[in-house]
């Protein structure tokens, strides 16, 4: 059954990651290691929350972890638009510097003052037409 699916576009330059769907402790380690692969040789990344319904704590901190990778590769991950149930539970736990939408993302990483401005990650990387493609979909 596909709880979730993975997608990426370009959004002004930078490389997005869009969460789809339902995000649990049965697909946490493989969403979290797919994304950290994005950030590998140092990108930048923002993971659009946006289509994410449902995200547990074990897949956020699987997700954070992935952040944490990142930034000691010398990239980083910013986490934008969560909804509901999933900006619900990035209050709850406290996670900070998340980012209302997208553009502000990608404004703050145009910037480079994405860990400055927002306590958080962010992008770089050039993509197919800005197309969203679909990268991995099991669940």
């Amino acid at each position: 059954m596909l709880t979730f699916e993975l997608r990426t576009r370009v959004y002004r330059g930078c490389l997005v990651v869009a969460l789809c769907g339902e995000l649990d402790t049965m697909d946490a380690e493989r969403a979290a290691a797919e994304v950290a692969a994005l950030t590998a040789d140092g990108q930048r990344l923002i993971v659009d929350l946006d289509a994410l319904r449902f995200i547990d704590c074990h897949s956020l901190r699987a997700l954070l972890g992935a952040r944490e990778t990142a930034r000691r590769a010398g990239g980083d991950l910013l986490l934008a638009a969560p909804r509901g149930a999933v900006l619900r539970l990035l209050t709850v736990v406290g996670v900070a510097g998340v980012l209302p939408s997208v553009p502000a993302a990608a404004e703050s990483a145009g910037r480079g003052d994405v860990r400055s401005a927002a306590g958080l990650p962010v992008v770089g990387v050039p993509g197919p037409g800005g197309q969203c493609c679909e990268v991995s979909g099991t669940g």
